[in-house]
Parts: structure tokens; sequence; C-alpha cells
């Protein structure tokens, strides 16, 4: 019992001890502002003919260092107390967007992307953007417990869309996966011009063989992006040949049976043909089964690949063209749909499909 008496009338002791000290400092600080205030010229009533230092403008009745405390962070430091600086007279800040980001890192194309939304954000300046590494074949979802305003994702699931229906939230798609609806707009490379481009690019070169070689077959998906490639060909009297790819996923088939798959439609194709790939991961692919079917490239097989990733044309022996599609302002222009969206809900927002920028031949 001693001990916890003891213990209490030190506790006591030292409260009293501290309210002293702040006592004393709330005083030294309640005389450092009458001197400032003195210096300022700010003693008298509102009338007073003394201006504030800051603005110019008559300044108010003095008041208490702890009365003007709420002001403080908002003013200049040791300017004027005038009624101009009040919380009121500022302007008010913007409403914050909260943007969910459902896009691969692990491509250039993703990378690409996210640079220019975030371009686009740190221009408006209240846009948050959480950014977490994400993979290629990465099945996206919302983030649980995750509120927001927006989201602007690779829309490559109908799960993904259906989820994003559901939550009411707008939303941008921006791969070639057309999942769109009331509320996801889409943005992205125009699939017609790229294919158109590709036709282009193999004619000028003197080809006469030509082939496509496009993703796994998923519902849902239509390749406009092959249709205009053929159609180009056509359009100069010239077939394409197609590789009939399996269904599924990417991550669910072996990897020697996809290999086994195209090394033995690439054999049956005729000498010097130029082949168009979906995207530079499905060139990639084919340069190396040709290795494994001992058909070489460019001389027996050409190889472009759809989209620019510099990862995967680099590993493609040899180095792999590519065409190159605009990600930063695709990411950008997407960032400009989904602000119209959020500021105005249910506004109608048109597709934006931007052109394919070159070739880049390698």
């Amino acid at each position: 019992g001693t001990l916890f008496s003891q213990l209490r009338i030190f506790i006591s002791r030292l409260s009293s001890l501290a309210r002293r000290k702040f006592r004393r400092y709330a005083g030294m600080l309640q005389r450092r502002w009458s001197q400032h205030v003195e210096k300022a010229g700010l003693v008298g009533t509102a009338t007073s003919p003394r201006s504030c230092c800051y603005c110019g403008r008559p300044a108010r009745t003095t008041q208490s260092f702890f009365s003007l405390l709420p002001i403080l962070p908002r003013s200049p430091p040791f300017r004027g107390a005038c009624a101009s600086d009040s919380w009121a007279s500022r302007p008010a800040m913007k409403a914050t967007f909260r943007v969910a980001l459902l896009i691969d890192t692990a491509t250039s194309w993703g990378v690409g992307l996210i640079k220019g939304i975030s371009r686009f954000g740190r221009q408006q300046g209240n846009w948050l953007l959480p950014v977490e590494p994400r993979g290629r074949y990465e099945r996206f979802r919302l983030p649980q417990g995750w509120e927001g305003e927006g989201v602007i994702a690779r829309v490559n699931r109908a799960e993904l869309a259906d989820e994003i229906e559901a939550s009411g939230l707008p939303a941008v798609n921006v791969p070639w996966y057309s999942f769109d609806g009331p509320q996801i707009v889409r943005c992205s490379a125009s699939e017609d011009e790229s294919g158109r481009m590709a036709a282009d690019y193999f004619l000028s070169c003197g080809f006469r063989n030509f082939a496509y070689c496009g993703p796994l077959r998923r519902p849902r998906y239509t390749d406009l992006f092959a249709e205009a490639y053929a159609q180009r060909l056509a359009d100069h009297g010239h077939a394409c040949l197609v590789y009939p790819a399996p269904k599924g996923e990417q991550r669910t088939i072996a990897w020697n049976t996809q290999l086994a798959s195209l090394a033995e439609w690439l054999g049956s194709l005729p000498p010097a043909t130029a082949l168009l790939c979906w995207s530079a991961a499905r060139g990639r692919q084919c340069t190396e089964a040709c290795q494994y079917a001992g058909i070489r490239v460019p001389d027996d097989i050409a190889v472009l690949g759809g989209d620019h990733d510099d990862l995967m044309a680099s590993m493609s022996s040899p180095p792999l063209s590519t065409i190159e599609h605009p990600a930063e302002g695709i990411g950008f222009e997407a960032g400009k749909a989904l602000q119209q969206l959020m500021e105005a809900k249910g506004v109608n927002v048109p597709s934006i499909m931007l052109s394919p920028t070159r070739v880049i031949v390698r």
C-alpha cells in the first residue's frame, strides 16, 4: 500500500510540474505574438488606418495567439491577419478520385499504359492510383475491400467485365478484347489500322505467301486484327493461311503441347512466307518453334509481332520485328475518358481507337 501511495504522489507532482511548464511556455508564446502584432501594426480596431502587411487591406482587431491558431497553417507565416486569409475565402480543394488500375506491369504495353494514365492523373492533381506488380496472364479482379470512383483495366475475361458492371463503377477497357457496355468504355489501339499496316509492310517487302498466328481461341472475342490483315491481302489478290489455335488460356496449356502444335503448322507453310502474329509474345513462340523445327527465320519464314514488347522482341532469336502502338497516349486518353465518366454519371463517351505508330524492323 505504501508503494502505491508514493507512486500516486509522484505522478501527481509530475502532472503539476507539466502543467506549470505548459503555462510558462504558453505565456512566452503569447508575449512573442503580441510583439509581432505591435511590429506589424495590427493594434487597433478594424477601422484602423494601419494595413495588413501581406495584402494591403485594413487589418482587423488584434486577437490572442490561441484564437488565431486555426488559421495559422493556411496563412503566410508572420504576415498580416486580415479577413481575406480565413478558411472560407480560400478556394475549395478538388474532389479526390480513387482509380483502380488492373493492368499488367510485365509488358512494355502495360507499362506504357500506366505511364500515360499516371501523367494524366498528375495533371489533374486529385487522382489516387494504387499500382501493384501484375503478370501478363494474371486473372484480374477488383481489390477486395477497395472503395473508389473508377477503374481502368485490361478487361480480358467476361468474369471481370461482369464484376465491374455489378460494382456500378465507370470503367475504361484498354486491350483488344472488346468487353464494353454502358459502364465500360473502350480505349485501345486500332485493330483495323494495325492489320492493314502489317499487310502493307509485307507487301512492300515483296512477299507472295502470307500466314497469321492468332491467340488461343476464347469466348466473346473476335479477332478484328486478323480480319483486317486478311482483307487487305485479299484486296491485293493474296490468300492468308491461319493457324488453328486450340481453345483455352495460355497458362492452362502445357508448353510442349503448344510448341509441338506450332512447329507442325509452321513446317507446313510454303517457303518465303510472311507470318503475322497476334502479339510479340506469340511471335517469340513462333521463332522458338521454328528453331525446334529447323526452319530458318527470316529466310524461310519472316515473323512480325502484332504489338511491341521490348523483352519479347529481344529474347526472340533472331530479334523480332514488331508493330509499335502509342501505349502512353492510349493511357492518357483512357484517363481523360474515365474523368468524363466520373464527373458526369451516365454520360455517353464513345470508344477511342488510336492509330499504330510504325513497324519497328529488327
